[in-house]
């Protein structure tokens, strides 16, 4: 059978019952209906819920091969129902020559995080690698997807740091082309630690081993240096955090959206930019803070940083399977939950952008 949530085949039978509770069965609505619309018995009946001017189309070709269009949405006297929404056909209602134009539960591929998610449990049942064939998605909503798109974005930003200093040297810029100076090695060297720790981790076979210290062994100041902005930190774990309201929120109505939804957002997880102080404006300068400075790091000859950068970036390229992916701009698609056809998809390079785009709460300010 079809499986339909409880919930949805509640609505769905509350709505068609007005219809079924004013007839003794099937036939008898189907003759009242056809007597209201002076259709004959043998004719192919037709709905299309959505209003006179949707799918224009569909019903012009139906009415072309002789089908006879009614407006009695709710009825379930019909040869083929045409809809916007699934929860508008009761699929536990339908005859099996009846025809509609959604599946039951189609959400689970035909959305790109119900699809994400089928695909990674395709690994239970057979040997596939779906980063052979599907690029990388997270979940936003989910705190943990959230913390694996973190650390994504902060290993491509490494990728991409050693990229630019094999390509112009200490001349080189930030992520955002900002030239970087006298902090260039020291945002390489921060790189290498953090790319080689990455690979020692990934090389490890007993999962009872420990690994390195956490986040690749970088601190949020340095991670910010690396990534050319502020880095976000998990905060705390609690209930509901706020959404951003400050840094920006004015001029950026996809913001603006999250914050008028905030009612409707039960987050479990939150983040800030490292470093934020009270009212949410960060202390923290991309490219530059006394703590990204603090460690303490030997001096290495630029021949000798450039082989070990090059040598990193292609260790790091060769474990990725999605390498060809990475670009040299750390640039990724955001999509909104619940929105189709690209309504207000847009394309983001930087991890602080993305955090005020999605609303995702700021906790753990004292």
């Amino acid at each position: 059978g079809v499986e339909v949530p409880g919930e949805i085949e509640k609505q769905i039978q509350g709505r068609t019952r007005r219809y079924q509770d004013r007839f003794g069965s099937e036939e008898e609505e189907n003759a009242w209906l056809r007597r209201k619309y002076n259709f004959a018995d043998t004719d192919k009946l037709f709905c299309i819920a959505g209003g006179l001017h949707s799918y224009q189309g569909i019903r012009e070709a139906l009415l072309e091969r002789g089908w006879k269009e009614h407006r009695e949405y709710d009825s379930m006297i019909f040869d083929l129902k045409w809809t916007v929404k699934t929860t508008d056909i009761p699929f536990k209602a339908l005859n099996k020559d009846q025809i509609v134009n959604h599946f039951a539960a189609n959400s689970h591929v035909t959305t790109k995080v119900g699809l994400t998610r089928n695909l990674r449990n395709l690994r239970w049942f057979e040997d596939v690698d779906m980063d052979e064939f599907f690029p990388r998605s997270y979940d936003l909503h989910d705190p943990e997807e959230l913390q694996d798109f973190v650390d994504d974005f902060k290993m491509v930003a490494v990728e991409n740091v050693l990229a630019r200093y094999i390509e112009s040297g200490a001349e080189m810029g930030n992520a955002f082309g900002v030239p970087l100076g006298d902090l260039a090695e020291r945002s390489v060297q921060l790189a290498l630690l953090a790319g080689e720790a990455f690979v020692r981790r990934c090389n490890v076979l007993d999962l009872d081993d420990e690994a390195d210290e956490d986040d690749n062994g970088l601190t949020p100041a340095e991670w910010g240096l690396v990534l050319g902005e502020p880095c976000p930190v998990l905060a705390r774990a609690g209930p509901a955090p706020k959404l951003p309201t400050a840094g920006g929120s004015d001029a950026n109505p996809h913001v603006q959206q999250a914050e008028s939804a905030q009612a409707k957002r039960q987050r479990t997880v939150g983040y800030r930019p490292f470093g934020a102080a009270r009212g949410g404006e960060s202390k923290f300068e991309a490219g530059d803070s006394d703590e990204a400075r603090a460690r303490k790091l030997k001096k290495i000859p630029d021949g000798e940083l450039k082989k070990r950068a090059s040598a990193l970036h292609a260790t790091l390229r060769e474990m990725s399977t999605q390498r060809t992916l990475n670009g040299a701009d750390n640039i990724w698609i955001v999509k909104p939950a619940g929105k189709s056809r690209g309504r207000d998809i847009v394309c983001l390079n930087s991890i602080g952008k993305v955090f005020d785009y999605i609303g995702v709460g700021v906790a753990g300010k004292e």
